[in-house]
C-alpha cells in the first residue's frame, strides 16, 4: 500500500516540476518576444526619421550633378500687342497736343493779368513811400491883384506851397510892357520871381483902343499844364481864374490831384467847386510876405 503512493507523489512532483519549468520557458519566451518587438519598433522608427530627413548631398555629387545637367534659361515669352491703325494714336496725340497749346495759353494769360497787378501795386508803393511830384502854375496878374497894399514873398509862397513834397518844376506867367524904358527885370510882374526858383513865362501886355492894357498868358499855362502832368503827382494852380476850369478838367482826367491857390476876392466859384483842394491865401498872408 506504500508504495503506490509514494510513486504517484513522485509522479505528481515531477508534474509539477515540469509546469514550473514549462511556466519559466514561457515567460523566458514572452520576454524575447518583447524584447525583440521592442527592437523591430525601435528599428521602424529610425528608419521613418530617415526616411523624412532629406539626403545630404555632398560637394563631389553637387559638382557631378552640376555638370551632368546643364543650365536651361527661360526662354522669353513673345507679346503680342493687338494690331492698331496708325490713325488713331496720331488723332490722339494731336488733341493732347492742342489740350497742352489750350492749357499754355491760359496760364499765359493769368501770368500777364499778375504782372500787370504786380506793376501796379509797385507803382502806389513807390508814390506813397516817395514825396509827391508837384509842379506849380502861378497866374501872375491874378495873384497880385486878388490883395492890395501887402507885397508878397514869391519865395516864401514857394516853400510854403512846396512843403513836404518834390517840387519838380514852378512856372510864373508874367505879362510884360513893350515900352524900352523900361527895363523887364524891374517891372511889375517880374521883379518879385527873379531871385527864387521860378521859371518865368512872359507874354506882352495888349492894349486895346479904350486905353486899357491886358496881360493874357492862358494859352501857354494850359499848354504846360497838360504836357508836363504825365511826370507830376500833384498840380497847384494859383490863379482863381475860370478860363482854367477847362483844363483843370482834363489835367484831372490824366489821374493828377488839382489844388487851386488865390486869394478870395479873385477866385471864381468854377475853381472852388472843380479843384480838389482850394486854400484862401487871405489865410497864410503871415506865411507868404
Amino acid at each position: 500500500m506504500l508504495g503506490p503512493t509514494i510513486r504517484r507523489r513522485r509522479g505528481n512532483n515531477l508534474t509539477n516540476k515540469d509546469e514550473k519549468t514549462s511556466a519559466s520557458r514561457i515567460i523566458s519566451g514572452r520576454r524575447k518576444v518583447s524584447s525583440k518587438s521592442a527592437e523591430k519598433d525601435s528599428k521602424s522608427k529610425s528608419e521613418v526619421t530617415q526616411a523624412a530627413k532629406p539626403k545630404e548631398v555632398t560637394k563631389t555629387e553637387k559638382s557631378k550633378t552640376s555638370r551632368a545637367t546643364p543650365k536651361r534659361t527661360p526662354r522669353a515669352t513673345k507679346t503680342t500687342s493687338p494690331k492698331t491703325s496708325d490713325k488713331e494714336p496720331s488723332a490722339a496725340i494731336d488733341q493732347e497736343y492742342t489740350r497742352l497749346q489750350e492749357e499754355i495759353r491760359a496760364q499765359q494769360t493769368v501770368i500777364a493779368e499778375l504782372t500787370v497787378n504786380m506793376e501796379s501795386l509797385n507803382n502806389q508803393l513807390s508814390k506813397s513811400s516817395a514825396k509827391q511830384r508837384l509842379g506849380i502854375f502861378v497866374d501872375v496878374p491874378n495873384l497880385i491883384y486878388g490883395i492890395e497894399d501887402v507885397e508878397l514873398h514869391m519865395g516864401k509862397l514857394l516853400s510854403f506851397l512846396s512843403e513836404d513834397r518834390q517840387l519838380v518844376r514852378a512856372i510864373a506867367y508874367c505879362p510884360i510892357s513893350d515900352d524900352p524904358r523900361e527895363p523887364i527885370e524891374n517891372q511889375k510882374f517880374i521883379a518879385p520871381f527873379l531871385n527864387y526858383d521860378y521859371r518865368l513865362v512872359t507874354s506882352p501886355l495888349k492894349r486895346f483902343a479904350d486905353g486899357s492894357i491886358k496881360g493874357n498868358c492862358d494859352v501857354e499855362m494850359t499848354v504846360d499844364m497838360l504836357s508836363m502832368a504825365e511826370r507830376l503827382d500833384v498840380i497847384t494852380l494859383v490863379s482863381g481864374d475860370a478860363d482854367f476850369s477847362r483844363a483843370v478838367e482834363a489835367v484831372q482826367s490824366k489821374g493828377v490831384r488839382v489844388e487851386a491857390a488865390a486869394f478870395a476876392g479873385s477866385t471864381s466859384s468854377e475853381i472852388r467847386a472843380i479843384a480838389d483842394k482850394y486854400l484862401d491865401l487871405n489865410n497864410f498872408v503871415d506865411k507868404i510876405t
